[in-house]
């Protein structure tokens, strides 16, 4: 049966001693992991599957890095779908349509082609290494650091004036990248999003609390509750309620 599968950002990665740099279109071994949707048409990052399938060095690139903060990530897509076989009985999939997956993602060859070369090509200097970020959590409390930074520095230099957000455009797209990488490794993990969720569950009341004080502004307080929910730390109806409370 056919379908789609969303691949999880940063985890496309070539099989042990299988790899190939001969060309941007040499295929090797690849372990892909991919979720399918739910009846409902959500997708559950703990019921993700690994599949491995003979993948192009370029197309590789691109599912890697697509949704993730690495490599040429802007110059791709935030999510990707590929098309899969799926057995009806188990709902296990058993093949990607590598083919096909390559014609519908044709627009993004060029710049993977060129990351490529730069990076794992023949010519290249050093050897890209293609791993999935093991400070995925340090990173989190470095954002919730740099929140509580700024919390800070508009109580020194009071104003008067309503605080504005303190991340750019970029930033808050990164966090969001962050975030969706972050939620698929604490799935896997329940004793981490456990920790996750305290430390969440504990600075949001805070978050609220210096919102309706003025120490911080409406803008970062809704990147932090957009983390903590695409993470899986709280719960789309938690983040409402706290937005919610926040609200003059």
């Amino acid at each position: 049966m056919g379908g789609r599968a969303l691949v999880v950002p940063y985890t496309a990665k070539t099989a042990f001693e299988n790899e190939s740099n001969v060309s941007a279109n040499s295929r090797a071994k690849t372990d892909l992991w991919l979720v399918l949707p739910s009846a409902g048409g959500s997708y559950d990052a703990s019921n993700r599957q690994r599949v491995t399938a003979r993948v192009p060095n370029w197309l590789r690139i691109v599912l890697t890095y697509a949704g993730s903060n690495y490599g040429p990530n802007e110059q791709l897509p935030a999510e990707i779908h590929v098309p899969v076989w799926v057995d009806p009985g188990s709902g296990r999939i058993v093949e990607v349509d590598v083919d096909q997956a390559a014609s519908e993602l044709a627009a993004y060859r060029d710049a993977a082609v060129r990351w490529w070369k730069e990076d794992e090509g023949p010519l290249a200097e050093v050897r890209g290494a293609v791993r999935l970020p093991g400070d995925a959590v340090r990173a989190a409390k470095g954002l919730f650091g740099t929140w509580r930074g700024a919390i800070s520095n508009h109580r020194s230099d009071r104003s008067g004036e309503a605080p504005t957000g303190s991340h750019s455009a970029a930033e808050v797209e990164q966090s969001r990248r962050t975030a969706n990488t972050l939620k698929y490794k604490l799935a896997r993990n329940p004793k981490q999003l456990a920790k996750v969720r305290a430390s969440a569950l504990q600075a949001g009341p805070m978050m609220v609390a210096n919102v309706k004080g003025g120490s911080m502004s409406a803008a970062d307080f809704e990147t932090w509750l957009q983390f903590q929910a695409t993470s899986g730390a709280i719960s789309a109806e938690e983040a409402e309620q706290w937005r919610q409370a926040a609200r003059p």
